[in-house]
């Protein structure tokens, strides 16, 4: 760890590659350990009547936004998303099988890529799927990821009647220098028109997606995103910080070097969107999110109950998340399972009557430890050493090594400790990824790529 420097401490954090711990541990350490059978050993032992998530991973753009991060392709060919759909509805069959009607879905996600590329009647045929795999609880939410350019006459009102009752709408920046930089062409009128149509069909949680860090991006110009999204009421805020990372995302080399901003330009952004968002009466979630004070997120926050998960922030999350689709993972009380990332491969497999799992991790004691701190850091900003000593009767001593080396970290200002109760302070929300590594046993013990904390 390196030692405080700079202004306000900032050279103890700003810069440091570290993981986003949406799991502990992160998914590039996963292996193949985890396979079919344990896969299937772990659908046997979910308890009859437990609250289930599901994910449904859609891989499909119609065009590359250049900072993009996710695993998508670019596909204009309806058949191929047909084809894909026809898969799912196969893999989601064989798991229904599996798990014998026993869970309780609690959540729907539809992620990507761009699930508003499927029709209304495909994302009610894998609706309709998704109820083998037990009952709907009434209170279900069921969400969706929109790309506001892809919306079509009367599809947010296709979605109202297929009971979806959030969405999230790919926003970025508002700025059409930005916009271009990113070839991501998307002027407000867009955004508007999704938002009415969306609301006038009864979908009135929205979420926006924002970045930070895009370029020619200025704290001034991202301010000024942050006041249009927030004249446009949405319930919900995540304020991404980009990750350029062209070593692993080949497309992103087309943004220049020289038109991104310092790592210092980003916290500025960052801070002038943070206060921007307070003023409206926003509360901060995690290091990256905003919820409007009488969201549950926000409530949850307040509470000491928010969770964390692959599909984001929740106030409850449950146990078990079933990922469906290339690339999805699946969280079980043992562990995690994800499917290939191969498309061919994933359609193959499935279409052979096999399972498209590839890697996973079956969390030992000690990760089981380490999650519960971290988890506790990434979500609630604190925790007390103490306490998880006791929940899981380690000897006292368990953490003396991680509590010498938050020293650099507390000398700057990012931490406060008191006896063994840590708490991450300061506006710079997003080190709490620099605290959270202190705790994480795997970091360095492989040669692995992240992003940098800024």
């Amino acid at each position: 760890m390196a030692t405080a420097q700079g202004r306000g401490g900032r050279g103890a954090w700003l810069g440091m590659a570290a993981p986003r711990y949406t799991s502990y541990p992160p998914a590039n350490l996963f292996d193949d350990r985890v396979d079919v059978g344990v896969q299937r050993a772990w659908l046997a032992a979910v308890p009859a009547g437990s609250a289930i998530g599901v994910y449904l991973h859609i891989p499909f753009c119609r065009s590359m936004c250049w900072y993009c991060g996710c695993h998508t392709g670019i596909t204009r060919r309806p058949d191929r998303i047909a084809a894909y759909v026809d898969v799912l509805l196969t893999e989601i069959a064989a798991t229904a099988a599996a798990l014998g009607g026993r869970g309780r879905l609690t959540s729907i996600h539809f992620g990507g890529g761009s699930p508003s590329l499927l029709t209304v009647e495909q994302l009610g045929q894998i609706l309709a799927a998704l109820d083998a795999l037990g009952e709907r609880d009434p209170a279900a939410e069921v969400a969706i990821e929109i790309d506001p350019r892809t919306m079509v006459p009367g599809y947010a009102e296709g979605l109202g009647r297929l009971g979806f009752n959030r969405a999230s709408l790919g926003v970025q920046d508002f700025d059409p220098k930005v916009q271009a930089a990113i070839n991501r062409i998307q002027p407000r009128a867009q955004v508007e028109a999704a938002v009415r149509d969306l609301r006038a069909a009864g979908i009135t949680d929205l979420n926006f997606d924002l970045i930070y860090g895009l370029p020619h991006q200025t704290p001034a110009s991202v301010a000024r995103t942050v006041d249009e999204a927030l004249e446009l009421g949405p319930r919900r805020v995540a304020l991404f910080s980009y990750a350029h990372m062209p070593n692993l995302k080949k497309h992103q080399g087309l943004i220049p070097d020289e038109t991104l901003p310092s790592s210092r330009a980003k916290l500025a952004m960052y801070l002038k969107a943070q206060r921007r968002f307070l003023k409206a009466g926003f509360a901060p979630i995690g290091m990256d999110h905003f919820a409007h004070e009488e969201d549950e997120l926000a409530v949850a926050a307040k509470a000491g109950t928010l969770a964390r998960n692959f599909q984001g922030y929740a106030p409850n999350p449950p146990q078990t998340v079933l990922g469906f689709g290339v690339s999805s993972i699946s969280q079980f009380r043992e562990g995690y399972a994800q499917n290939t990332i191969d498309e061919a491969a994933y359609r193959a497999r499935v279409r052979a009557g096999q399972s498209p799992i590839y890697r996973g991790w079956t969390w030992t004691a000690e990760d089981r430890v380490r999650k519960a701190v971290i988890d506790a850091l990434m979500c609630l900003f604190e925790v007390d050493l103490a306490a998880v000593i006791r929940r899981f009767g380690l000897a006292s001593d368990h953490f003396a090594a991680e509590i010498a080396r938050l020293k650099p970290l507390e000398d700057a200002g990012v931490i406060r400790r008191s006896g063994s109760r840590i708490e991450v302070v300061g506006p710079h929300r997003m080190a709490v990824r620099a605290v959270a590594a202190v705790f994480d046993t795997y970091l360095g013990s492989k040669p692995l790529a992240f992003s940098r904390v800024a």
